[in-house]
């Protein structure tokens, strides 16, 4: 037997997916037959394999698992076959509901749950590392720009996770229950009617169901109307300084 040559099969696996590729030494016998041995990453393929247009499949003399053939490119031929089946993606769709929740905000609190500016008071506290977490790390070294802030976020998707051998890629797109979406009778094309946002890449999601997606709708639309009524009474200086005058406090704000 005499080694013939080393080689590279490469296959195309798809749009978007890439490609595989496996390094294989083929050899020719006495007889003129070219075979090689079946790398590691096939032989599940080759396992139960049937003689396939001429190529055969058998132990040779060192007990390794070979492909026989009296042509090179028909051998060539069922290897990246065996190559596609390998590394065939495997498709899974889910439907889930990604959602951001971050607040910037930095207070000290008593015992009893006052919420104070700071902890200049005798009994108030700055929050526990674990609960300042919660609210963006807040301090003199790294404030929150602007003020203070609450941004709620959250959308319908179908996240579709292909694997293809160890590689895993994952999308997402928007989920309709309809293919209308009429946002009065499907929850999830009302979330998703709320527009003009991106989530962050470290969004968090759950498991989408109808109550989930109402329920952030709802926590959306609380956030508008907040914004609204802050806005329509305190975005023109004229409406801001009346309203400090009327001593009248808006419906969300604290006590006198």
């Amino acid at each position: 037997m005499g080694r013939l040559k080393k080689a590279q099969i490469m296959v195309s696996l798809g749009e978007g997916l890439g490609s595989a590729s496996i390094d294989v030494v083929f050899f020719v016998n006495t007889a003129g037959e070219f075979y090689c041995e079946i790398p590691n990453e096939l032989t599940s393929y080759f396992e139960n394999y049937k003689n396939y247009d001429s190529v055969s499949c058998k132990l040779n003399s060192v007990k390794r698992l070979s492909l026989y053939c009296a042509e090179l490119s028909k051998l060539e031929s069922v290897l990246e076959d065996a190559l596609k089946s390998a590394n065939k993606p495997i498709v899974a769709e889910e439907y889930v509901i990604r959602y951001n929740i971050e607040s910037h905000v930095a207070f000290a609190e008593t015992p009893d749950g006052r919420i104070h500016p700071n902890a200049t008071s005798t009994d108030a506290q700055w929050l526990s590392r674990e609960r300042e977490a919660r609210f963006g790390k807040h301090y003199s070294a790294n404030t929150s720009k602007g003020g203070y802030s609450l941004c709620i976020g959250a959308k319908a998707l179908v996240k579709t996770t292909t694997t293809v051998g160890s590689k895993k890629t994952i999308n997402y797109s928007s989920y309709y229950k309809s293919d209308l979406h009429p946002e009065q009778d499907d929850p999830a094309g009302t979330l998703n009617a709320w527009t003009a946002f991106t989530l962050p890449e470290n969004a968090k999601e759950i498991p989408y169901t109808d109550e989930a997606a109402l329920f952030f709708h709802k926590l959306m639309l609380a956030m508008a109307t907040i914004s609204r009524q802050i806005q329509d009474a305190t975005f023109d200086q004229p409406s801001l300084i009346q309203l400090i005058e009327s001593q009248q406090n808006l419906l969300l704000m604290g006590p006198k």
